[in-house]
């Protein structure tokens, strides 16, 4: 599991951020689909099928809009491992 805290960022603002995701295993790893919560985009990956030990990064974007106080939103990367 991997975090990214944007700390006090202001209203109606985009928050960029960039996940590496990287292959640990010893077979190919396949990213199928990612998929933001409400309040964040995420881009897909700059590639989709890893070999082992081969590292890729995503995109995520939080877009603050008239939200106050604490958040919290997930991305989900669906794999075949």
């Amino acid at each position: 599991r991997m975090t990214h805290n944007f700390g006090q960022i202001q209203q109606n603002t985009q928050n960029k951020t960039t996940f590496i995701i990287k292959n640990m295993g010893d077979a190919p790893l396949i990213i199928r689909k990612t998929k933001a919560s409400c309040g964040c985009t995420a881009s897909q990956p700059k590639k989709m099928n890893l070999a082992p030990g081969e590292s890729t990064s995503i995109d995520v974007t939080f877009s603050s809009g008239g939200k106050q106080g604490k958040q919290t939103q997930n991305v989900t990367i669906i794999t075949n491992d």
